[in-house]
């Protein structure tokens, strides 16, 4: 009896051996699983999500333009419809959407006339015109049209006309082949005054959509989002601190669109301040059949 008992405890040893080795076997391949093996929560995610979105960078460039470049036609594209006029951004004075076909013929004129460099023109004399000072200058037909184009299309139809832009600063007669202009320089206190800055750009079916943000100060009131000047962000207390930091040269150049880096700066404070709030303008440019991308439409969101 003590024999048979002997036997089935050294039996029973082996199975408890076994089963200690078993467990042990499996907690150590464990903690190898768990310490160099196991992928943590969103780890995998995070991985596809980075290969899909190189992916997707390298498909659009394979597309179109690389972001770097559609970044870089987005700035030159804005910097041809902050066509200002004065105080006046008459690409901008829309509450919902404004095309081509909804600005009259001589005001499409005054809007190509601003992208003409003064290297195209010839400038004749400085003279005086209802007490300011003015310049005389001659721009060609071919030069106007060269801008008109650049501006709206190859495929558009141009009709040389008398034009003045929206502020009555510039006006032209048109005869034997030439516009003859009279600028008037300066400015003169208006109540309203508009200032737009460039956020993004993106394409979408070929076409290159700019993104502007935009904020309108109106005299004795305060500061709006956009020309339906139904959001009133502000009154006027930190805009006119920042107005006094600046000359009346330094403005009148960034209103009438020279590049003023002491106006750049007031800009760039304006909407660090009222960014969030300001209003959202979505710019159209498409591609005419020279490659030229000119401006469709603009859109207040």
């Amino acid at each position: 009896m003590e024999k048979f008992i002997g036997k089935k405890e050294g039996k029973f040893y082996i199975i408890a051996l076994i089963i200690v080795a078993l467990l042990s076997f499996g907690a150590i391949s464990y903690l190898v699983y768990d310490e160099f093996i196991k992928e943590e929560p969103g780890e995998n995610n995070e991985v596809n999500n980075e290969e899909n979105n190189q992916n997707d960078e390298q498909n659009n460039e394979e597309d179109g333009l690389s972001t770097e470049e559609l970044n870089d036609l987005g700035l030159e594209l804005y910097d041809m419809i902050d066509n200002r006029q004065a105080y006046s951004l008459p690409l901008f004075n829309t509450e919902n959407i404004l095309t081509y076909d909804s600005i009259m013929d001589n005001n499409k004129l005054a809007l190509a006339h601003k992208l003409i460099p003064d290297i195209e023109k010839t400038i004749n004399e400085e003279c005086t015109d209802r007490l300011s000072s003015c310049v005389r200058e001659v721009i060609s037909k071919s030069t106007m049209e060269k801008y008109y184009y650049k501006l709206f299309g190859s495929e558009k139809d141009i009709n040389h006309q008398f034009y003045t832009d929206f502020s009555n600063y510039l006006t032209c007669s048109y005869n034997n082949n030439e516009y003859e202009c009279t600028m008037r320089i300066g400015g003169d206190v208006t109540d309203v005054v508009k200032y737009i800055k460039y956020d993004s750009t993106k394409e979408v079916d070929g076409d290159v959509i700019v993104t502007v943000k935009s904020l309108y100060v109106i005299n004795e009131d305060g500061i709006y989002s956009d020309s339906t000047e139904s959001n009133r962000i502000d009154n006027l207390d930190y805009y006119d601190n920042l107005m006094d930091s600046l000359s009346s040269d330094d403005y009148i150049d960034g209103i009438n669109g020279i590049n003023n880096s002491n106006y750049n700066n007031f800009i760039n404070n304006l909407f660090a301040r009222y960014d969030s709030n300001a209003g959202i303008y979505e710019v159209t440019f498409k591609k005419d059949t020279t490659d030229n991308y000119y401006w469709y439409s603009t859109k207040l969101m």
